[in-house]
């Protein structure tokens, strides 16, 4: 368990999301992040990635692996992972002074870049990261962007690949694995939430409601916001601190943030589809199309699946009656033969 000091560091981080292989040559942008470590001070210990979306999964020195991945010129390379990990801990599970990961795998998750950092290590250099966002944002022209800020005890790095941490307890969390499904589907026709600085293309700022669109409702007040140019493509679209939340709530209200029951699972029942077909339909905007309703499942079939879940025929559940369980026979073990 990490001491408080620890789990309380703050992180200030950037993901942006769908954008092509060829968007920036893999390599480049390795070089590119090596040198942004050098610039904040520090020097990445870890490495990992995978080739062809193959991986075993773990971290491996940075040393050893970024010769590895130089010698291969980057041929195949589908995903990529850099941390730096503080002086004085054990590992990067203890802390990160700064990390980020690159990932052109279609499945589980689209193609995302994130880079996060440590607030100390970050210091008074806000205009270099903003810097930074920039330059990533001109070299992989992403379709959204969000910069957050996020404890370390709630996995920066996981949150911004789309990932849960930890029940994670801050606003819009619990959208989460429906954002991922989103992510699987580049289909950015909703916010995911509002953020102290929105990376927007027209895809979001043409989002339409209540007779007006996205851009448009943030322009007639200036409480909503002010909006910068990031790239030719991409606006910078900056909330002040106090009013993150009233405008949040007023975008949530009108449906522009993503909110898992009403554009997910209630829809999902009505048509009685799956989430990547949701999510498809807010890609596209074709209507979906209703399917006839599945099988139901049984009390018994329910509990099966549950208790398989956690481990093999074992778990397997051949009877359910008045709420009692009677365990499958395991035909693989052999009652012993009792001595005559």
């Amino acid at each position: 368990m990490l001491p408080k000091h620890l789990k309380e560091v703050n992180h200030w981080g950037f993901a942006l999301y769908g954008f092509t292989r060829t968007a920036y040559p893999i390599g480049r942008l390795y070089q590119w992040v090596v040198d942004r470590f050098t610039q904040f001070g520090c020097v990445p210990d870890l490495s990992g990635g995978s080739f062809n979306g193959k991986s075993n999964g773990r971290y491996k020195s940075f040393r050893s692996y970024d010769r590895k991945v130089r010698n291969l010129k980057f041929a195949e390379m589908t995903s990529w992972s850099l941390l730096d990990i503080p002086d004085g801990l054990p590992d990067e599970i203890h802390g990160q002074d700064m990390y980020a990961v690159y990932s052109l795998r279609a499945k589980p998750l689209s193609t995302f870049f994130v880079l996060h950092m440590r607030e100390q290590v970050l210091g008074n250099r806000h205009s270099e990261f903003m810097e930074m966002l920039r330059q990533a944002c001109q070299m992989l022209s992403p379709l959204y962007g969000i910069v957050y800020t996020r404890p370390f005890h709630y996995g920066p790095s996981l949150y911004g690949m789309g990932m849960m941490e930890n029940d994670d307890p801050f606003l819009d969390d619990e959208n989460m694995n429906k954002w991922r499904a989103m992510m699987r589907n580049e289909a950015y026709t909703l916010l995911r939430s509002v953020y102290p600085y929105n990376v927007l293309s027209s895809i979001q700022l043409n989002i339409a409601f209540n007779g007006t669109n996205l851009e448009n409702w943030i322009r007639a007040s200036p409480k909503r916001g002010t909006f910068s140019p990031l790239t030719d493509t991409l606006t910078l679209w900056t909330v002040p601190e106090d009013r993150i939340r009233p405008v949040r709530d007023e975008l949530w209200q009108a449906g522009v943030i993503l909110d898992s029951k009403r554009h997910f699972d209630d829809v999902m029942d009505e048509y009685h589809v799956n989430d990547n077909v949701v999510a498809e339909h807010y890609r596209t905007g074709i209507p979906i199309v209703k399917q006839p309703p599945g099988p139901g499942i049984s009390e018994e079939e329910m509990l099966r699946r549950v208790l398989g879940s956690f481990g093999g025929p074992d778990s397997e559940v051949s009877k359910v009656k008045d709420g009692k369980l009677k365990p499958a026979a395991n035909p693989a073990k052999k009652r012993p033969k009792k001595k005559s």
